[in-house]
């Protein structure tokens, strides 16, 4: 068969292939129509700087992170696991889903998103369980570029304002954890250095005075027994001006930190 008995096959078919070019469009045609809307609002968020002065940026949010009952493995190394677990998480979820927006779907009233996308359930916890799990996997995605690290978190909803209003609403609770959460690990970090400064500070006098008193109190300081107890004491000594440096260092790593993170 050359090529032009095919084109004499295919002119005698041409009926029933204008037929099934016309049902494939009209098939096309329905499904668009039936389809509903989406709409993505996207916003780029920069990745945390790693901070060289001790403890960087990256193992705070992943160590944070856990405050929100997720476990990201101590890990530093930068992925999307670190602010997908943020923004996955029950409490800013939790928060999204129980504003009240206005939508084009309930004209006449504001809804929260349980509502808006008639989530049923047994209870209200359940129901707010489910909504949140649809959002995990149908609404909010997050992805990475691997290049620049710049977090790109996309909201898909079937309208276009609150796709938008959802994502700007994640870009603040992100950026309200950063001003609240964080600053007040830096401040409970802080507090706790300044309470073990003076404690260990107090202990390492209280000990230095004893032992004052102590070779005071020795005719013969090359005595075994007195030896053995000199030694003891001095050991206490060395071991509480250690501490001390490692704390005063500490403090001062965490001045730098929050100079950086300012």
């Amino acid at each position: 068969m050359d090529f032009f008995d095919y084109l004499e096959f295919l002119w005698s078919k041409r009926k029933r292939i204008v037929l099934i070019l016309f049902i494939n469009a009209l098939l096309i045609v329905v499904v668009t129509l039936i389809i509903p809307n989406k709409y993505t609002s996207s916003v780029k968020i920069m990745p945390p700087a790693d901070n060289s002065f001790g403890g960087g940026a990256l193992d705070r949010y992943a160590g944070i992170a856990s405050m929100l009952g997720v476990n990201l493995g101590g890990s530093s190394k930068f992925g999307p696991v670190h602010f997908e677990s943020i923004v996955k998480s029950a409490p800013v979820l939790k928060k999204i889903i129980l504003t009240k927006y206005t939508t084009s779907k309930f004209p006449d009233k504001k809804v929260n998103l349980i509502d808006y996308y008639e989530i049923t359930g047994d209870s209200p916890e359940e129901k707010l369980e489910l909504c949140m799990d649809y959002l995990r996997t149908s609404v909010i995605t997050l992805l990475v570029n691997p290049e620049n690290f710049i977090t790109t978190i996309s909201v898909t909803t079937p309208e276009a304002n609150l796709s938008k209003t959802i994502a700007d609403m994640t870009l603040n609770e992100l950026q309200l954890f950063n001003r609240t959460t964080i600053q007040k690990e830096t401040l409970d970090k802080r507090k706790f250095l300044k309470n073990r400064l003076i404690d260990v500070n107090d202990s390492l006098n209280l000990e230095e005075n004893n032992l004052v008193a102590f070779m005071n109190s020795v005719n013969d300081p090359t005595v075994p027994r007195i030896q053995i107890i000199l030694t003891k004491k001095q050991r206490e000594i060395e071991i509480l001006s250690s501490i001390l440096i490692e704390l005063k260092k500490q403090a001062e790593i965490l001045k730098l930190q929050e100079f950086s993170d300012l």
